[in-house]
């Protein structure tokens, strides 16, 4: 892949969704919900510079809708993912100074899914990479399949 390769052939994103799901409605802001999950595309892309293939996906269960945006990129460590599960603020700094780099944007993700109602958990991808899954209960009144 060449320095000059377009964002499109760098990070390609695939859409993988159950065909059947036509729609998830979610009760909020629908900017704000866009903004969290352009922050985890761009997470991807910020922490891959030589390019990794991006996946998200959205299920449906009784309760809830969940979206999964991840990638096949040089991943987290175990240490990193666990700070990212048990520190609410976690950020890090890559300069050694005190001056945050990382996890504002999974930070601002975070704050957008719990003013919804939502949920946010990290894992590693099974081949390799890291995973960002937001769940959102599914409001009462909604009739959509």
């Amino acid at each position: 892949m060449t320095r000059d390769a377009g964002i499109e052939e760098k990070y390609p994103i695939e859409w993988n969704t159950d065909e059947a799901l036509t729609a998830c409605v979610i009760n909020g802001d629908k900017e704000l919900l866009r903004r969290a999950i352009g922050n985890l595309i761009t997470n991807s892309q910020t922490h891959n510079p030589d390019g990794c293939t991006i996946s998200v996906c959205a299920r449906k269960s009784d309760t809830e809708y969940k979206i999964t945006v991840e990638d096949n990129g040089v991943g987290v460590t175990d240490e990193k993912l666990e700070k990212l599960r048990t520190t609410p603020h976690y950020m890090m700094s890559d300069s050694g100074t005190t001056e945050p780099r990382n996890g504002l944007g999974l930070l601002i993700v975070g704050q957008i899914v719990y003013a919804h109602k939502g949920t946010m958990s990290f894992d590693h991808k099974k081949q390799g990479g890291f995973s960002v899954t937001i769940s959102f209960p599914i409001p009462k009144d909604s009739q959509i399949q």
